[in-house]
């Protein structure tokens, strides 16, 4: 199991008491910020203090509501706080439109969480010019939206938001001929020393686009918590700045040269529990350009990042190419990037020229897990000609070779990519001194190492794509041995997390490893917890796994194992002290990605730590009474059926307790012989599941002999009658997919909600869709399973008030409920589909809704993630 899948299951050991997923934002920082232990000499960081005083914008006259504008009474706030030696100002709930920000020493500028700070797109508002950057040369331009220059203590935090108004800057991120000549006059007036008063910017349609925040020249810099949308240029950009701390911040700023944070010839950075979902690069270390750089005589050192999501972004880690000054001391740790869809570049990306000099060396990268949309370029890329338009733009003043040496990679799992490394250093400058320990690539398309110029690299532990090809296509695992058997990677409890194996459990579980006696056992050892024991591996590749695992322990057990987002595998699986069972099961893995340059549009929710069937790994959850585990084999199983499930919240994958649907009981009732292959996701319509490219993406995944069940409703009948949306037309455009590819398809009419008359019998509030979806099967000879009326024997037999012990609301049903109604479609299965239902399990019983499993005899164990927040759908 690599660090970043256990890294996620640590998240939610540690969120469980607050839990939330509302925000996109996919880590919550800690109160306190915890110690540093970088590999090189880290300050111990601290947030700047601030007085105990509050400056609240209404008192100086500020207007909510969007519409006028409050630049100058934040203004008049901000400078009775600085007058009274500092504190707070305080932007409460409501929207509060403005133009540029400029804080001052000792000013906290507090957001109030319902508080949304909205900057105009008036370029008239960040006026006069203030002396600033763009890509990496000073000048006089249109202020930031919020800048500090020359402060002491200084801090934008709060649960509020920061919003830009981006319609006219967006016109701007074109680069028309005058923008060119602009950048061509402020490169020619940096290498000519200039002085900076002297590069006004603002002028002949030049157009340069300020950044969104850009503490200049401060010291002790903290923003924290805020929310982020949208931005003209770099987002948070802090220059020359010494002590900053960046934390828990979610940023969303899409268009071109929106990068989230570049810190530029700064000292001593923490940037820690961040969300990026940017139209550039995440994270980028700047060190200026060429003679601008080389006059100022300052170097970006000493920054550490870590806990960080990417959802979207070219790389994870990029240095340059701005970078004349020097780059020096970056460790990066415990970071995730798995972007949904868009550009993907590589998982560390260092950009040069001949013109920049300076230097890069002591970068550390540890415990990442790197899988885009789409296939990535390289694990390293280190390029020394990146010029961009620069060209042929100007000329070449002056050369300087960059020196770069010393990087470290360790512990990373990563995707698709196109080559293992590729590194274009100097003839005259090679790069040097670079390690991999630890690495997985899952495939290489092109080359595994494309190296010119490059000296002293070494590899321990390391694997692109099928340069192992016997372990690519079956993973064994031995629980709690340190003595595997031959073949076997060993886990052992010793440690949360190990490097040498790469696997660990959840945080907090208590858990041990003993030996007994059993001659059925191929590995006597196992381990045992009090707790869920949580177990994922990287796959290299999606598609379907046949999973065997090896159960028991020296005490008796009652297991259930679940795989993914809570998908019940096994269920009740009793075993004796010092016995064990091997049972095998049929996971199904997926990614998002589609094709080059296309990718499922997921949701919010399908990107949180706690959502696992999105990610090409296989995860698994043993749970019960004493759960035991002596051994994991994992290997490809190709040609088996898939049965594919289209629908909405009552058919989806639910990563949080109490929330559960019949798909994810579904797989408990078949044989190692057929997959489940669960697509359907909250909220859905037809049109929806369309629009976000779920059916696209299972059209590159469905075979002949395949199977396509199509369950949609509940969200349809919001936008019209049956007629009035086409939905017989929509179906059938699902089941012409499933033909296509000589597939099955089989429509599921959706069940009712919990709802009763007088008389105790279930209203119908479906609206006619069951009845459009029974005459669309009949017309076409598709098998239909009436899931609509076998719920309303179901809801009816318990009656109204008892049947409230199959929900969590009206709609959406908990195990209990999921689990009959999984039995439900079995049943139709049984009826509708005979050439699947020969993939049923042997023990299965008969099942008649009208008389349900009693609920006091229903027992499934929790899974520790846990939500009060309704899915989407009704």
């Amino acid at each position: 199991m690599k660090f970043a899948k256990l890294f996620s299951m640590l998240l939610v050991y540690m969120l469980l008491s607050a839990m939330s997923f509302q925000c996109r934002a996919a880590l919550k920082a800690p109160a306190e910020i915890q110690p540093i232990n970088a590999p090189f000499p880290m300050p111990e960081m601290h947030r700047p203090v601030f007085q105990d005083k509050q400056f609240n914008i209404l008192d100086y006259d500020a207007q909510p509501g969007g519409e006028i504008k409050n630049t100058d009474a934040i203004a008049k706030a901000i400078n009775a706080c600085s007058k009274a030696g500092g504190g707070s100002v305080v932007v409460p709930a409501g929207q509060w439109l403005t133009g540029s920000v400029h804080l001052k020493s000792n000013v906290n500028l507090h957001i109030l969480e319902g508080g949304e700070l909205v900057f105009s797109d008036d370029p008239a508002d960040y006026l006069p010019v203030v002396h600033t950057t763009w890509e990496g040369m000073e000048c006089m331009n249109y202020s930031p939206l919020i800048y500090a220059f020359e402060c002491e203590n200084i801090a934008i935090t709060g649960k509020g938001k920061l919003t830009c108004n981006q319609y006219k800057w967006r016109r701007w991120m074109n680069r028309p001929p005058a923008h060119m000549q602009g950048l061509k006059e402020l490169y020619e007036m940096a290498a000519k020393n200039v002085p900076v008063k002297e590069r006004n910017m603002v002028r002949d349609d030049i157009h340069l686009r300020p950044q969104f925040i850009q503490p200049n020249r401060c010291k002790n810099v903290l923003i924290e918590d805020v929310t982020i949308r949208n931005s003209p240029f770099w987002t948070v950009h802090p220059v020359l700045c010494e002590n900053v701390i960046i934390r828990g911040i979610d940023v969303k700023c899409r268009g071109r040269n929106t990068d989230g944070v570049d810190p530029e010839f700064c000292k001593n950075v923490l940037i820690e529990y961040c969300q990026f979902d940017q139209g550039d690069d995440p994270i980028v270390i700047k060190a200026g350009r060429n003679q601008d750089a080389w006059r100022t005589g300052k170097c970006s050192e000493n920054i550490v990042i870590r806990y960080c999501n990417v959802i979207l972004g070219h790389n994870l880690l990029a240095i340059g190419s701005e970078m004349s000054g020097g780059v020096r001391n970056v460790y990066m740790h415990d970071c995730n990037y798995t972007p949904y869809e868009g550009f993907v570049r590589s998982c560390v990306l260092i950009k040069t020229n001949h013109r920049r000099g300076g230097f890069v060396e002591n970068i550390y990268v540890d415990n990442i897990r790197f899988h885009g949309s789409k296939p990535a370029k390289a694990l390293l890329e280190i390029d020394t000609d990146v010029l961009y338009q620069w060209r042929d733009l100007v000329p070449t003043y002056e050369t300087r070779l960059t020196k770069i040496g010393n990087i470290r990679i360790e512990n990373v799992t990563a995707g698709e990519m196109e080559y293992g490394l590729w590194i274009r250093g100097e003839k005259d400058r090679p790069v040097r001194d670079i390690a991999l320990k630890n690495v997985k690539v899952s495939k290489v398309t092109k080359k595994i190492k494309e190296v010119k110029n490059a000296e002293n690299i070494t590899e321990t532990n390391v694997r692109f794509g099928d340069t192992n090809p016997a372990s690519a296509v079956t993973l064994k695992f031995d629980f709690g041995s340190n003595d595997a058997d031959e073949g076997y990677t060993p886990v052992t409890p010793k440690d949360i997390y190990s490097a040498e194996t790469g696997f660990g459990f959840l945080p907090g579980t208590n858990i041990s490893s003993d030996a007994f006696k059993n001659n059925n056992s191929p590995l006597i050892d196992f381990c045992t917890s009090d707790k869920p024991i949580m177990f994922s591996t990287d796959v290299p590749e999606e598609g379907n796994y046949r999973v065997t695992v090896t159960l028991g322990g020296n005490k008796p057990a009652n297991m259930y194992v679940k795989a993914e987002s809570r998908r019940l595998m096994l269920e009740n699986v009793k075993i004796a002290a010092n016995e064990s069972k091997k049972l095998t099961f049929i996971v199904n893995i997926r990614s998002s990605r589609i094709s080059e340059g296309r990718s499922v549009k997921l949701k919010p929710r399908e990107k949180e730590p706690t959502c696992y069937h999105w990610d090409n790994s296989l995860t698994l959850e043993f749970n019960g009474e004493n759960p035991s585990v002596s051994a994991v084999e994992i290997e490809k199983a190709d040609n088996l059926p898939t049965v594919f499930l289209c629908g909405d919240s009552t058919v989806n994958d639910q990563t949080l307790e109490p929330w559960t649907s019949w798909g994810q009981m579904l797989t408990r009732f078949f044989k190692p012989e057929v997959a489940i292959a669960n697509y359907a996701e909250s909220g859905e319509t037809l049109r929806a599941f369309k629009g976000e490219r779920r059916l696209e993406k299972i059209e590159t995944q469905i075979k002949p002999g395949d199977y396509m069940f199509i369950q949609f409703a509940h969200n349809d009948m919001k936008r019209g009658t049956p007629e009035e949306i086409g939905y017989q037309k929509s179906l059938t455009e699902f089941m012409d997919v499933a033909r296509k590819h000589k597939a099955n398809p089989v429509l599921v009419t959706s069940m009712h909600r919990r709802r009763f008359d007088d008389s105790g019998k279930v209203i119908d509030t479906m609206s006619g869709f069951p009845e459009a979806m029974k005459q669309l099967a009949k017309d076409q000879g598709v098998p239909l399973i009436d899931l609509h009326a076998m719920s309303r024997k179901f809801y009816e037999a318990m009656g109204p008030e008892p049947s409230a012990r199959a929900f969590v609301d009206g709609t959406h049903h908990n195990a209990y409920g999921a689990y009959e109604l999984a039995r439900c479609i079995v049943e139709g299965i049984k009826n509708e589909v005979p050439q699947l239902a020969i993939f049923l399990v042997d023990d299965l019983t008969d099942f008649d809704p009208a008389n349900p499993d009693p609920v006091d005899d229903f027992f499934m164990p929790a899974s520790l993630a846990t939500s009060e927040i309704k899915p989407e759908g009704s």
